[in-house]
């Protein structure tokens, strides 16, 4: 399972390139490295529902996971980058993968720069709640204990894409 990331957008405006190089650079080293000893059952990869850019503010779910990609930081650039090389060693190489695409998580613990945490501690110290745009954007979150449960499902039950679909349909273009 897949889930080292640089996540945190606002740093991925200052920093890109930390960005790319541990999200999509990182992601290819551990593809890399499951070619290469060809023991891996399944390679779960989790990026982030913010590959496809901002949610219709009257949406009741989410985004349709067969909506385009339109990531709209370098952070959603990331993930949205490492989601092709996931996808590309699956066809080329026929790893198993499956990729999840999970909104916002929040919990206790919770780093203290992400939103919910944030907005609590600076509501407690009476300063102002920072809005980003004009405060339409709407973001979905699922708690910690619930996202936990789905990858435990996730990892013992879930499905990896076939690739061989796609490798047949390779041999069939060529013959």
């Amino acid at each position: 399972m897949h889930f080292a990331a640089q996540t945190h957008v606002d740093k991925s405006l200052d920093n890109s390139f930390e960005f790319t190089k541990n999200n999509i650079y990182g992601t290819h080293v551990l593809l890399e490295a499951c070619k290469v000893t060809g023991q891996i059952r399944r390679f779960i990869h989790v990026s982030t529902d913010e590959v496809y850019g901002e949610t219709e503010e009257d949406a009741v779910v989410g985004n349709d996971e067969a909506l385009q990609l339109l990531p709209t930081n370098p952070y959603s650039a990331t993930k949205a980058g490492a989601e092709m090389l996931v996808m590309d060693y699956c066809r080329s190489y026929g790893l198993p993968v499956i990729t999840t695409r999970g909104n916002n998580v929040y919990g206790p613990n919770q780093f203290p720069e992400k939103l919910i945490p944030k907005f609590i501690l600076l509501a407690m110290r009476g300063q102002p709640l920072p809005i980003h745009g004009d405060g339409s954007n709407v973001r979905s979150y699922l708690y910690c204990e619930y996202v936990a449960e789905a990858f435990e499902v996730i990892l013992h039950k879930g499905g990896s894409w076939s690739c061989i679909q796609h490798q047949d349909q390779k041999g069939k273009e060529s013959d």
